[in-house]
């Protein structure tokens, strides 16, 4: 993965440690937040996932009026409106007409497989039976709707077409996660359903209430900034000199430079000596930094619940010419990506949540709530608090092992399939976005390629564009508990493309003007891989035919010994993978001359026009010389030691081929013995030597061991503990 471990865990480590003094040397002092600006005070829904369960938190301005007092009043909460199916609604997982009240607040959880909109009542009361405190709360739960998935402009995909070079930068991929909310009527204004985050702003305006004036405050609901980078701020954040913008951006105007804050808000700075981590909680406004106004209600201010979405690369089906399944997944941080280049660096908080909410204090903190051990379903998959949007989770990593396409065979060295993390789960953030990190790498099927492949053992991929595809999936989850309605996924699926930049290539110029410089062309050779990466100190040998006077190496390249004895002149190539010779011929017509590109056994040739009335100018070759035209060039006993064979009249038998072993797969099973692991190796071997790893869920290697099996047939890895972290297994070759 891109963004390693330790870096994820000196983020968290940033996110929790206390900020105090950040504003200081800031300009100004930040102003702290309106009194007005409490969100106790008006009635912001909880929104949720169905299936999911809502912590609700009453009282706490109450029991400072109360004293003490507040435990002489008896409490109870109650479902008045429900919105859903009426056949099945929510249900209050403690008994809601016993309410305890704690030192701070009463609190209840209530839950709902179904989706739909509740009005839920608190109501308090003395021993007299006098009604003392009303509260009522909104809680809404939602279905998912199919995901977007798309392509962004970034890395290696600066356009967002989905097309890369190997080797290039990660690219990204974004999913959007919508819900809808049924209404069935009975909210006259909105209609059968309301989809968010889109339809925010007119639930705020048909259902907002709060305390003060007419009871009626849409613009309470502004609880979030946006997703644009647009600058600009408003008075009270303290953060410029006029003119002041009417909406804040809701960033890092401070000195401070984190995404974890401060951040400047409509009402002023979060608090300096406390971290900005989601998600939402109207119990925690301030010193708990998570309410985030900009002064405008907008889709935005939703506080969309975190998705689970499973994004996946398909496998390569193992048909002969599928060159599917390249490429692999990384993690793509929010913190990353949504940061101004200039100006005041992070700008679209939250970069991290607690998830579940309650998480954040499991005394006091409301909203999402889980049980800390579900025992018969998958629960929340985020092992540490607070999340850092996007970290991957549950990734399922590949290793295909090598083909037998050699990149060089003096070392030999076989290129690769493509390796790293095939399908990873991500968490939506509070605007219902997530993103995965797409990498092309440098591994593909090589094998299923239309490859030339000669007798020395080289693979040429001179003229192949497309070296390998991916199709990229997405499937919105429910995130915590299972329910009767199905995942969702994206209805599209974006194809990845990975082009080729492999060059071995011959050009011929003419060394400089006038008739005295036209008796000698200079003959280059150019290497590259598939990644544009230059094969640098790579022996080139030349030869020409009996037309050239004479070939000296160009100004600026050493002689080095012909590897194959026959007396070539050899050079090695420099740093942008290049090596020159001088070709000389005063009588006319054209010298063909090959290059030998030795550490791969790749060869080139071609035909280098010299004097007037000649034939057409040289021009750029990756011709591959024939058998006949190497004879031609270096003569019948030396055509071996450049092509692995001599002329065809000499050739007297085939070189045997060599045993072969390819990994099938390797597999971990849970069985009634415990868990343990089995592979297959298939090939003309009998035995092959293995080295298995075993990988958690956050990719972290476990363990590696080295085991020789049988070939063809399924094979048990004995005397191999399976620790119940570990989650996936590789197996390739061992050399």
């Amino acid at each position: 993965m891109r963004l390693r471990f330790a870096m994820l865990a000196a983020f968290v480590a940033a996110l929790l440690l206390t900020v105090a003094g950040a504003a200081a040397g800031s300009i100004g002092t930040p102003p702290g937040p309106s009194a007005a600006s409490d969100p106790m005070t008006t009635n912001v829904p909880y929104l949720a996932w169905a299936g999911e369960q809502v912590k609700l938190v009453a009282g706490t301005d109450e029991i400072r009026r109360f004293g003490r007092d507040h435990y002489k009043l008896e409490a109870k909460f109650s479902i008045e409106a429900w919105t859903g199916d009426p056949f099945g609604g929510p249900v209050f997982t403690t008994d809601p007409t016993s309410v305890g009240c704690g030192d701070h607040n009463w609190v209840i959880d209530i839950a709902s497989t179904r989706p739909g909109l509740a009005i839920v009542k608190f109501t308090a009361w003395d021993k007299e039976g006098n009604l003392a405190i009303d509260h009522q709360f909104l809680v809404g739960w939602m279905t998912l709707n199919d995901p977007a998935l798309t392509e962004l402009p970034f890395g290696g995909d600066a356009i967002g077409t989905g097309s890369y070079v190997a080797g290039a930068d990660p690219g990204l991929v974004r999913v959007m996660v919508t819900g809808t909310l049924p209404l069935n009527n009975m909210i006259p204004a909105l209609g059968v359903s309301l989809t968010l985050p889109s339809g925010w702003e007119a639930l705020a305006g048909a259902m907002a209430t709060t305390d003060d004036g007419t009871g009626k405050d849409p613009m309470r609901w502004d609880i979030h900034d946006d997703m644009l980078a647009t600058e600009g701020h408003v008075s009270a954040a303290d953060c410029q000199i006029a003119p002041f913008s009417a909406v804040d951006a809701v960033d890092t105007c401070y000195t401070a430079k984190s995404p974890s804050g401060p951040f400047s808000t409509f009402f002023g700075s979060t608090d300096p000596d406390h971290p900005v981590i989601g998600p939402f909680d109207p119990v925690f406004p301030f010193w708990g930094t998570t309410l985030l106004s900009n002064g405008r209600l907008d889709w935005g201010d939703a506080p969309m619940p975190a998705a689970r979405v499973d994004v996946a690369i398909t496998p390569n089906t193992g048909g002969a010419t599928d060159i599917s399944g390249a490429g692999s997944l990384a993690d793509a941080w929010k913190s990353e990506y949504y940061v101004r280049a200039t100006g005041h660096t992070f700008y679209a908080p939250f970069y991290a949540a607690f998830i579940p909410a309650t998480a954040r204090s499991w005394d006091d903190g409301s909203g999402i709530d889980a049980a800390r051990d579900a025992q018969n379903f998958p629960g929340f998959l985020n092992e540490e608090n607070p999340y850092v949007f996007w970290d991957g989770l549950q990734a399922v990593n590949w290793d295909n092992g090598a083909t037998t396409c050699k990149t060089t065979v003096t070392p030999l060295v076989y290129r690769n399939e493509p390796a790293g993390v095939s399908a990873v789960s991500v968490y939506t953030d509070e605007h219902g976005e997530a993103q995965v990190a797409f990498e092309p790498g440098t591994g593909f099927f090589f094998d299923n390629l239309p490859v030339i492949k000669n007798l020395n053992g080289g693979c040429d991929l001179q003229g192949i564009d497309v070296l390998g595809t991916a199709s990229i999936t997405a499937v919105a989850r429910y995130p915590y508990q299972p329910v009767t309605m199905p995942d969702r996924p994206a209805p599209t699926t974006l194809v990845k493309t990975i082009h080729s930049d492999f060059d071995k290539s011959l050009t011929a110029v003419p060394k400089g003007p006038g008739s005295d410089n036209a008796v000698a062309q200079i003959v280059t050779a150019s290497a590259r891989d598939i990644d544009g990466t230059p094969f640098a100190d790579e022996v080139v040998c030349f030869s020409a035919d009996h037309n050239a006077e004479s070939m000296v190496l160009k100004a600026g390249y050493a002689k080095v010994t012909d590897p194959s004895g026959i007396g070539r002149l050899c050079t090695t190539t420099d740093s942008a993978g290049k090596a020159a010779v001088e070709v000389m011929n005063s009588n006319g017509g054209r010298v063909d001359v090959i290059a030998h590109f030795v550490d791969e056994q790749l060869l080139r040739h071609i035909f280098v026009n010299f004097g007037e009335g000649a034939a057409a100018p040289s021009v750029p070759s990756t011709s591959v010389p024939t058998q006949q035209q190497v004879v031609a060039v270096v003569g019948a006993a030396n055509a071996a030691a450049v092509t692995g064979q001599a002329a065809p009249a000499t050739k007297t038998g085939v070189k045997a081929k060599k045993a072969t072993a390819k990994v099938a797969y390797a597999r971990l099973v849970k069985g009634q013995l415990g868990r343990y692991i089995v592979v297959r190796v298939n090939g003309t071997a009998t035995k092959a030597a293995l080295k298995i790893k075993l990988v958690n869920g956050k990719g972290k290697v476990l363990l590696t061991t080295t085991r020789t099996v049988k070939t063809n047939k399924q094979v048990p890895i004995k005397n191999l503990k399976v620790a119940k972290t570990v989650t996936s297994v590789r197996a390739v070759l061992s050399a």
